[in-house]
């Protein structure tokens, strides 16, 4: 049955109005009753892509790890000590909240257990850390660093973010991803036979792949909502960053970058295809203008008010054509 609501209706609940998005921040907020605010860690984390030893070269067609690594990640501090630094800056800027640390940098489900237990610890000792967001690509995780997140699982909140960027295999493959669509399904499996509540996922996707239909990108959607154990996701729009094998292919004409129509109209497709319980944690990505070599689109603000006005006007919502 299709569980379309009628947004004409004026006594249906506010969140189902056009433009409506259950978003990570604000469920964050309503839990802890005040802003939460994450800061990223760097642990020294490698990639399977950029070799044991060196994390300089390889890694997917898009990848260039200066562009996301976070300014609070100082590697050759202790992740006490970067926690700590971060959170005085967090206070300056925000004032009062809550913390997740965040193991964002490559691969930390790669990383040797016993490493990260320590690491984990480490960031717990900080006042004011109510959970750890850890990420991991779904060919990296193994039993012991399952059984690693149970454990800490009784201990705090865990948001396991998940990079799977396409449910498509030929978009994985042009991406570089070098792992398929069941790669990422059998991950998710896994991770439901913990049994752990306090575990929750992210699931990572790029919108506006080239090559990629908007029928494909809701293919994407469908199959994320069909899956119980993805609780959210977190969408970056196709975009090429210096020194990495894309901007090569862009400058020399082999490849397109979207228009900000494209990304809303990618966006008019995938969310209201979701589950009402899903959580948005992004719906756009950003860069680092030095890094970023294509497309320039409007200031995340101002974008972010453009998507939400044009939601209103398409009266769409997440979860308006969502089939159980």
């Amino acid at each position: 049955m299709n569980k379309q609501i009628d947004t004409s209706c004026k006594c249906i609940p506010k969140r189902f109005q056009p433009g409506w998005i259950h978003r990570y921040s604000e469920h964050l907020k309503n839990r802890y009753e005040k802003r939460v605010q994450k800061i990223g860690v760097d642990i020294g984390q490698r990639c399977p892509h950029r070799g044991k030893e060196k994390r300089e070269k390889g890694g997917c067609y898009y990848c260039n790890p200066e562009s996301f690594i976070p300014i609070t990640a100082i590697k050759n501090l202790s992740v006490t000590e970067q926690v700590r630094e971060g959170k005085k800056k967090v206070l300056l800027r925000y004032g009062d909240c809550s913390l997740i640390i965040y193991f964002q940098s490559f691969t930390s489900s790669l990383e040797d257990v016993e490493k990260l237990r320590v690491h984990f610890n480490d960031a717990l000792k900080v006042d004011g850390v109510i959970g750890l967001a850890i990420s991991g690509r779904p060919d990296s995780f193994s039993a012991a660093f399952l059984s690693l997140l149970k454990e800490f699982s009784a201990k705090t909140n865990i948001l396991l973010e998940i990079g799977l960027e396409s449910s498509h295999d030929d978009s994985l493959h042009f991406l570089g991803r070098q792992h398929s669509y069941n790669t990422f399904t059998h991950c998710i499996e896994k991770v439901n036979a913990l049994d752990a509540p306090q575990i929750s996922t992210c699931v990572h996707l790029i919108t506006n792949i080239p090559n990629e239909s908007l029928n494909m990108l809701e293919e994407t959607a469908i199959k994320m909502a069909s899956l119980e154990g993805v609780h959210g996701v977190k969408l970056h729009h196709f975009h090429v960053v210096t020194d990495t094998p894309f901007e090569t292919a862009y400058k020399e004409g082999q490849i397109a970058v979207p228009t900000a129509e494209d990304v809303i109209n990618a966006l008019a497709v995938f969310l209201p295809r979701l589950r009402p319980d899903q959580l948005i944690h992004r719906l756009i990505g950003d860069c680092t203008l030095r890094y970023l070599v294509a497309p320039l689109l409007p200031h995340k603000p101002q974008f972010l008010g453009m998507i939400d006005t044009e939601l209103k006007k398409r009266s769409l919502f997440q979860s308006k054509f969502f089939s159980a």
